[in-house]
This record gives C-alpha cells, structure tokens and sequence, in this order.
C-alpha cells in the first residue's frame, strides 16, 4: 500500500498530512455537490443538496470542481484535435528511476506507465483490451493461460518484442524476493511463465483463475537485458528506459524534468502531442505559481495546505481549472483478530460506533473526508456514530463492568486494548485521542502508543499489535485477496472468515468485469457487517489543470496522456530559475 508505500495499489501508515509516509490531499467533495460540466467529457451527477455558503470557500471551490472522464470512450467528440506541443505535467518529487518492476514508487509510474511501457492487455473498466497481446485463452483444465504477441510491435530501437521478454519480466514477481510485494500477491495463482512457439507466452496457474488474466492490465512488459543483461545495461535501461509506447525517454535533466518525445513508429493509434515534459517542482506552492502562469499544464494534487486559499477562482486566475478526482483511497484502523477480545465480530462492531466519523470529517479534516461504513465498493451508508448501541452490543457480548471500577472485564482481566500510530502526525493523535476518549466512556481503556513507522509496519507484519489506523491506495478493480484474504500479503490483522472465502473464490473465477463488481460490493456488504477494521474515510484529489489540455481522462488519479491534445500552438516559457 508509496512515496514509502505502493502505485496501482498500496497501504501506508494513515496520516493524511505527513507527506513523508503518504502523500495526500485530503480533498474530498462535499456530498451533493454539484459538478460543472467540464469539456474534457460528462459532468457528474447532481444531487438536489442545499447550495453552499458564501461564507465557506472550501465548499465553493469544491462545488464548482470539473470532474475527468473515466475512458477515452467517454470524451466528447464535436473537437478536432490539433497535433503537437507539449505538455508539461507536475512530478513533486524526483523518482529514484525509471524502473516500474523495481518497487512501487508513484513517481516511476506516473512517467513510464502507458506512455514508455505498456501491459500485455489492458482492461478499460468494461472489456479486456489487446495491447502487447493480440490473442489469449485458457486451457481446457483452466490450467493454462496462453498469450499470443502482437507481430507489429517493437522495442523503441526497432527490435521485435519477444515471449522471452515477458518471461524476463514476470519471473522476478514471483520471486518471494520481491520488492512488489503487491505484484506479486496479484500473480498468486501463477506458478511459471513460459515461452512457447508461434510469439506465444504461456502462464502455468495452480489453480484455474480468471484473476490471473486481469493481473496482467496492471504489469508492464520490460526488455529482458533489464532483467538479465549485464550490470551496465540494467543501470542504463533503470536511467533511460526503452519501452514500446507511444513515447520515447529523450532527456532526465536531474533536479528539472524528465522529457518524453513522441513515438513515431509507435504501433497503436498514433498521440497528439509531440512530447510531454515532467516537470520536477517539490515546493507546492511554487508548483501552483507556475501552473497559474503556464509553465506548467497539470498539477495532479494538491496539496492540503494550500487549500482551500490558493484555489479560489481569483486567485487561480482564468486560465486554471480545479477537477476532482476519486481514486480509491481510504483510511482504516486494522484490527489484530487473533486476539481477544478483538476476534468477537460483536465487540468489533461496537468500536465501529464509537469513532465519530462525522464530526470528525467536518471538524478535523474541514469536510474534506466522506465518511465509510465498510470498504469503498458498493453503495453503503457511512457507519454511524452510537455510543448507546455500542454499549449494549458490550453488555450483550458478555463485556461487563464486574468490579464497578468503570472499566469492562472479560472474566477476571479488564479489557484495554493498545492503539500505535506514527509519531508526529497531530491529526491523527487528535482522532486518535477522541476515540480513546469514547471507548472510556464506554468501559473500554485504550492506550495510545506513538511509534516510527519503521517500528509500526514490523509490528503489523509480526501481528504484535491491538489497532492501527492504516490507509490503501487502490483501483476499483483489483484483487481483494490481497487485504483481506487469508494469504492476502497484507491482512495483518490475520481475519478469516468463511463466507469470504467462499465469496472469494467466485471472485477468482469471475468471467466479466460487471460481475467482479458485482462480487467486489458483496465482499463489501460482508467485511461491513463483520468489522475486520474499522473503516473510516474515503479521500479525493484536487488536480490543476490549464484551459488548453484537451482529451484527458482519468480513472482515479492515474492520468491517461495519449489522448491529449492542446488546443493552443504555444507554449509558455519556462520561468527563469
């Protein structure tokens, strides 16, 4: 779960302001907010809601946010779309490399993913897709997932691509060396990759799996020197990567950018733009001086501090719009139930009751959280707050107050649980602390353990812990083995349950993605009523975006470039350092 945790999907310690552990903005919309219609594509949904205060900037500012296309499917079509130019897109912090199988680092994946490297298939959120592979199928016995190579594609130095080189780049995923721990509980069900005649590539499963052929929209295909070559070509390739997308690596001036040059040989359809410029800025404030004057075309988040004063139209000028995007992005508190009194689905759900997430969200996050009652799948009703309830749900359970000393037993011990956290982080410690106060109030004593986060995440893998507030970083479609199945990597509060195995093996062997979704809101209703964590808040993104960009889409907050086009045949010069 990156910048220290992981990309497509990833968990880190839940503190929403301490940019050094997860970088968040804690922008979410106001419920009925109502959406412009934005010409990258469809206005969201309204909602008849009261109009915001004119007292209230934040709330202005966000009811008049854009909202991004999910697919290019999606984008209006009365525009022509002009050829050239270049786009200049915000990276906050410099990436260590250009290597997206190396680790999850968000940077690395914002550069390369779709537009150096690109996946075997690609599955735009209704359909599976040809990219690299023109053909696939599965054995008889489901045993055998084959894939056939496009023969038109090719390396951006012209040579062919090969079933050795995604042989090259899946063996390493499997490896339980692996640094894409992630990755690799994706590939769960795979036990070799091999290469076969006539460009295919074979994945040999343990078990049949529809799962295996959705893993492969999110894993890029890699040459194989960067692999297996020499020491001198992995470096190389890991600085100046050599991909088959629709742009080629040109210039890493360190500390600047990072500039893309369009792939003229490129086997798809061909992009609009001539280059795309990543323009290396860590002072967001800075980044937002140089979108307002153009020299910068999309800021892809915002940071919390800055809003809501540095967003308001007056001072982002006309030339600026403000989107919403909604990436699956939620903050939990994960519950070690391998130990008493936290194995009771009863005493559980009373904890859920006693965090109030309402007032929280308004209060301590300036309504910039939506609230949850279970995983962020489906549609469900935030958890509601209800001390009475949770009381009697104690008392029901059989935690009494046995010594009338205010505190709750369970025989002849009284229940205290222990709640760590990161160090540092106010906003935590201040929710934290509201709960320790109602989980008093209801005869429950928590104490509270401030930690580094080197520290926490040894203690979550160990399971030698009560609570611990962590947060995901997702797509709506992936594997959700990996959080809360039994061998899920990072299900660390050791829940298992059978109605969700059950339901996870329909998962694995779902034909479509409509009934993946419909399975997904399913395992959502039952880990909702059953409380392995306590789910807490959902999070949005404020992006910056100039009037000239065209064609953007967004599923989340991963950008899809190869649409784009500016309607403008300048380009602002850069600012004088």
């Amino acid at each position: 779960m990156h910048r220290t945790a992981v990309q497509a999907s990833r968990v880190g310690v839940f503190q929403p302001h301490h940019l050094t552990i997860v970088a968040l903005a804690l922008l979410a919309v106001l419920p009925g907010c109502r959406r412009s219609r934005g010409k990258h594509g469809k206005a969201a949904a309204t909602v008849a809601e009261p109009a915001p205060s004119a007292a209230d900037p934040a709330a202005l500012i966000l009811a008049a946010a854009l909202s991004l296309p999910q697919h290019a499917r999606d984008l209006p079509k009365q525009e022509t779309p002009q050829a050239g130019g270049v786009l200049k897109v915000h990276l906050d912090v410099e990436p260590p490399h250009l290597n997206p199988l190396v680790d999850n680092n968000q940077m690395v994946s914002r550069v390369t993913e779709g537009l150096i490297y690109e996946p075997l298939i690609e599955c735009d959120g209704q359909s599976v897709q040809p990219r690299l592979a023109e053909a696939w199928g599965f054995s008889p016995d489901g045993l055998r997932l084959s894939l056939r190579l496009r023969p038109d594609v090719v390396w951006h130095d012209g040579s062919p691509v090969t079933p050795l080189d995604v042989q090259a780049s899946f063996e390493p995923l499997l490896r339980n060396t692996s640094r894409q721990p992630l990755f690799r509980n994706w590939l769960m069900d795979v036990e070799a990759v091999e290469i076969a005649p006539g460009r295919t590539v074979r994945f040999r499963l343990l078990r049949p799996s529809q799962q295996a052929l959705y893993a492969l929209c999110e894993i890029p295909i890699l040459p194989a020197a960067l692999e297996r070559g020499t020491a001198i070509e992995k470096a190389q390739l890991a600085r100046q990567p050599m991909g088959t997308g629709p742009f080629k690596f040109d210039v890493w001036d360190r500390g600047h950018r990072i500039k893309l040059v369009r792939n003229d040989a490129y086997a798809g359809p061909a992009p609009h733009l001539e280059q795309i410029w990543f323009e290396i800025e860590g002072d967001g404030a800075r980044a937002i001086t140089r979108t307002k004057r153009g020299q910068i075309d999309i800021l892809p988040q915002v940071l919390p501090v800055h809003f809501p004063d540095q967003l308001s139209p007056l001072a982002l000028g006309r030339q600026v719009d403000v989107y919403r995007l909604t990436p699956l992005r939620f903050a939990f508190v994960a519950i070690n139930t391998r130990k008493d009194p936290l194995s009771d689905t009863r005493f559980r759900w009373a904890l859920s009751r006693l965090w109030q997430r309402d007032r929280l969200a308004t209060e301590l996050h300036r309504g910039l959280a939506r609230p949850l009652g279970g995983p962020p799948v489906g549609d469900r009703p935030s958890t509601p707050f209800d001390r009475e309830q949770a009381k009697l749900a104690l008392d029901e359970a059989g935690y009494r107050d046995l010594n009338a000393d205010g505190v709750r037993d369970k025989g002849a011990s009284p229940v205290r649980l222990t709640f760590l956290h990161v160090a540092g982080s106010k906003l935590v410690a201040k929710e934290a602390h509201q709960f320790a106060l109602e989980l008093r109030r209801a005869g429950v004593l928590l104490d509270l353990v401030a930690v580094d986060q080197q520290t926490l995440l040894t203690r979550l893998k160990e399971g030698h812990f009560d609570l611990a507030p962590l947060l995901w970083e997702g797509s709506v479609d992936e594997d959700p083995r990996a959080l809360f199945g039994p061998e899920g990597i990072f299900n660390y509060g050791g829940y298992q349950s059978p109605q969700l195995e059950a339901l996870l093996a329909e998962w694995v062997q779902a034909p479509s993605i409509a009934s993946r979704r419909d399975l997904a809101a399913r395992i959502g209703d039952l880990l909702a009523a059953e409380n392995p964590a306590l789910f807490l808040y959902r999070f949005d993104t404020l992006a910056l975006v100039n009037q000239r960009v065209r064609g953007l889409v967004a599923e989340g907050e991963r950008f899809d470039f190869r649409n784009v086009w500016l309607s403008e045949g300048r380009d602002v010069p850069e600012a004088a350092p």
